[in-house]
């Protein structure tokens, strides 16, 4: 075999080796351990009642699932604990994962990986898996910001109102929906005065609320209507009564 053949089948060899190497590399898996969360569920409106002997399990894994302890968890772990208190009961596991891993989406909790493996066991003994791709959420202009629609049913709706700086929610009721909120940012004024960030409001029938954002970014609420938003029912109070302070039937971040 001439010498230059001799020294181009070397190199070839040489890469063939290099190749593999490469292919054979095994790298570790990134994938963090799962966020598992344990909530008692504590309904809305009976609050003096004793929890379930057993509690809602919620597990969630993502390659870039907030770190444990972080500002990002415990936004997420208030969220769930709200979810969980404020929906209706009949809603099944299944809409809840949904609920949960939209909210953890939209809000950004998830970082740049748009895949998320959910699990949830409840009280009584049911059980859903789901892993989610994450959706482009649909998003409504509103006279206040932006209205970020999470999941809607014939049951509820799960919604991410975004105040704009400078602008409010008018003072309004409503009579045909049931709304919870929960407070995401702080520097909103609800009638008026401070709220805080994971506070959580029930509005009953004819209860009159509004906010406004006197910052200088955009401040969000996290919105559960049941039945799902109805846009005749957002019925305005104007002028507004004077107002008491609104009191929160429950704050999840303190």
């Amino acid at each position: 075999m001439p010498h230059g053949t001799w020294a181009a089948a070397q190199r070839l060899a040489v890469l063939r080796m290099m190749n593999l190497a490469l292919h054979g590399r095994r790298h570790p898996d990134p994938t963090p351990a799962p966020i598992i969360l344990r909530c008692e569920r504590h309904p809305v409106g009976a609050e003096s009642a004793p929890p379930a002997a057993a509690p809602f399990v919620v597990t969630l894994q993502c390659r870039t699932a907030p770190a444990d302890g972080s500002g990002a968890a415990r936004l997420l772990g208030a969220a769930v604990r709200f979810l969980i208190d404020a929906t209706p009961p009949a809603v099944p596991p299944v809409a809840m994962l949904r609920m949960i891993g939209g909210f953890a989406c939209a809000a950004g909790l998830l970082g740049p990986s748009p895949a998320v493996t959910l699990g949830l066991n409840d009280p009584l003994g049911r059980q859903a898996r789901a892993r989610l791709i994450c959706p482009r959420f649909e998003s409504e202009t509103t006279t206040f910001g932006s209205a970020h629609i999470l999941y809607e049913d014939n049951v509820l709706g799960l919604y991410i109102l975004e105040i704009a700086p400078g602008r409010a929610i008018p003072a309004h009721c409503h009579r045909i929906m049931r709304e919870c909120e929960l407070v995401l940012d702080g520097g909103l004024l609800l009638r008026g005065r401070p709220a805080a960030p994971g506070a959580a409001f029930a509005w009953s029938f004819g209860d009159v609320h509004c906010y406004r954002n006197p910052t200088a970014v955009p401040r969000r609420i996290l919105c559960i209507d049941s039945p799902r938003f109805q846009p005749g029912d957002e019925r305005p109070v104007d002028p507004p009564p004077p107002l008491a302070p609104a009191v929160p039937f429950r704050t999840y971040l303190g």
